[in-house]
């Protein structure tokens, strides 16, 4: 918004009800997080650049209609990260601590693989070899339809 923003550590002034909480989170790690809290006086100044005139005449330019088959192969080349689940072991603090080096661990292949986008598994599926290259075969769906009413 092109404004400086001076941050000054008040303790005496104590605000209990936040508008936004915006939450950011590396994947992958359990503590790798932070929590921006924005309170209403900041909520309605980004409320209020984002109304302003030139605002909404570059809005107006970004709101170019696209055919259906230019929507498509936009759809079609989105970038989307599979994950997995090869295997699963349900392990106890204590038989985790008694692993030594050169212990062998057994673990049962998941058949059918569980496949997630993030945290929510979207089908099941098979693995097969092809010319030393392996594939996702014999697909089932697992996403639900929500009913919103």
């Amino acid at each position: 918004m092109g404004e400086e923003l001076d941050i000054k550590v008040d303790y005496s002034t104590v605000i209990n009800q936040w508008s936004w909480c915006i939450t950011f989170t590396l994947e992958g790690y359990s503590h790798g997080s932070f929590t921006i809290l924005l309170d209403n006086y900041h909520v309605d100044q980004m409320l209020a650049a984002l109304r302003t005139p030139d605002a909404n005449e570059r809005a107006i330019e970004k709101s170019v209609t696209l055919s259906p088959g230019q929507i498509e192969r936009l759809f079609d080349s989105l970038p989307l990260k599979l994950n997995g689940r090869l295997a699963s072991l349900n392990l106890t603090v204590a038989q985790v601590a008694d692993i030594k080096p050169g212990d062998i661990i057994p673990i049962a292949i998941n058949e059918p693989l569980p496949v997630f986008i993030g945290k929510e598994q979207i089908f099941e599926a098979a693995i097969a070899e092809d010319r030393s290259k392996l594939f996702l075969c014999d697909i089932h769906d697992k996403t639900t339809e929500k009913q919103y009413e």
